[in-house]
């Protein structure tokens, strides 16, 4: 097991992390994980494509003063699930917000909840709905319960939602099916570059991302404009107890994710976290 992350650690005021706390951070429900474009995804395709990536992958590391080095050499089952984590989430395109992600779960891991989970590809099955085996929550559950698409895993969910039958979308368990050669070919060329540490990090030690866009319409039924956006997301990172990363060159959090950091963490040491070169 890793350690937890104290307040000697730079988080100010946040006070020791327990493995309770960080599961139940955890599981709560990810509604910052809105969709930043329509709801569908690519499906798995069949044939190869291009020739997967090959070689050594990279090292997560995390460095904090006067505290023993975390050290994680991804695997290549991480490197798969990770590919299907992109396509899942965002499409699979090497762009600027598929690589933030990228980089917010690896902090994420690196921060909290190695402590939980052995393996980076454990982690994000857990976290990211598409690569869950069942639906972890019930209120997905009921969205999608009377869809053609929505297959049966047996059982119901605990109360309230006793009504509500435990399962998944057919899509999503193709895409846990999916082998590399079936998915979008940027996506594995993607995620090999993030693996081995060499995609910069545009985030910092973001650990959260949230199409706040999405939630000022939801609230307001219409679009925003850019400084009602700006207002909106730095008081739902307030709301939250954390912190908005600001504008980033080359980052359109306007009209896609916005990224924060979690006050735990906020006064660490910029890029706290980083992935060593792989070498041969």
């Amino acid at each position: 097991m890793g350690r937890a992350l104290s307040q000697s650690d730079g988080a100010a005021g946040a006070g020791l992390v327990t493995l309770e706390q960080a599961s139940i951070w955890l599981n709560q429900p990810r509604l910052f994980r809105q969709p930043t474009r329509a709801p569908s995804r690519p499906r798995p395709r069949p044939g190869p494509q291009a020739p997967l990536p090959a070689g050594p992958l990279g090292t997560l590391l995390l460095d904090l003063p006067g505290k023993p080095r975390f050290a994680y050499r991804f695997t290549p089952d991480d490197e798969l699930w990770a590919t299907r984590f992109v396509v899942g989430e965002a499409g699979g395109a090497d762009n600027p917000d598929n690589r933030a992600v990228l980089s917010t779960m690896f902090n994420r891991f690196a921060f909290f909840t190695h402590e939980i989970y052995p393996t980076f590809a454990a982690f994000i099955r857990a976290y990211s709905t598409p690569l869950q085996p069942v639906l972890r929550s019930a209120g997905a559950a009921r969205r999608h319960m009377n869809s053609p698409d929505f297959v049966r895993a047996g059982g119901s969910y605990p109360p309230p939602n006793q009504d509500v039958p435990r399962g998944q979308l057919r899509r999503h368990l193709e895409l846990q099916r999916a082998t590399g050669n079936q998915l979008p070919a940027a996506a594995p060329a993607l995620v090999r570059r993030a693996l081995t540490g060499q995609i910069p990090n545009l985030i910092g030690n973001a650990t959260e991302f949230a199409n706040t866009a999405v939630y000022f319409h939801d609230r307001n039924h219409r679009a925003p404009t850019e400084e009602e956006w700006r207002r909106f997301t730095t008081d739902f990172a307030r709301s939250k107890k954390w912190t908005w990363i600001g504008p980033v060159h080359g980052l359109d959090q306007f009209r896609s994710n916005a990224f924060f950091v979690d006050n735990r963490v906020v006064s660490l040491p910029p890029n706290a976290v980083r992935i060593a070169l792989a070498r041969s």
